[in-house]
């Protein structure tokens, strides 16, 4: 997920979507923007992987609310997921920048969605919010197929 933009309904739709499905990590590519997203994002039942975004201000006030259930790193932030190399940052040119061995590149900051299928896999989920493009979305990745859906809220 990405851009959730204090929207709080469609945040708590897309941790609906996530505990439907069963969802072992959420990866969020910034812009959460105030810390009270926090408390929707709580609700997961599994943890959060995330990076700030350029409306991120409060850095500070973010790492508190989120605190016990999730990380927030500066972007690019590398992790790996059942064996596949993550590189999460906010914007596209910043995840291509650190994209060197990676598998997926995850970066929000347009406000659109997609996914292009070659080597590194490039996955923007799109913006939860649906402030600016009026989609509301967020993506499910499979890592051993590196298969992509993206979902709309």
């Amino acid at each position: 997920m990405a851009d959730t933009h204090d929207h709080r309904t469609m945040t708590r739709r897309a941790v609906r979507i996530f505990s439907d499905r069963r969802v072992t990590l959420v990866i969020h590519a910034g812009d959460f923007v105030a810390p009270f997203t926090a408390w929707d994002l709580a609700d997961l039942g599994c943890p959060l992987v995330g990076v700030f975004g350029n409306n991120d201000g409060d850095r500070a006030a973010l790492q508190k609310a989120f605190a016990g259930f999730a990380t927030l790193h500066d972007p690019p932030h590398r992790l790996s997921v059942a064996g596949r190399r993550v590189v999460v940052a906010h914007e596209r040119d910043a995840a291509e920048a650190a994209s060197e061995g990676a598998d997926v590149l995850i970066y929000g900051h347009s406000h659109r969605a997609e996914v292009i299928e070659e080597s590194p896999l490039r996955l923007n989920p799109g913006e939860t919010c649906g402030w600016v493009t009026g989609r509301s979305s967020v993506a499910l990745l499979d890592p051993g197929s590196l298969t992509v859906a993206i979902v709309d809220l």
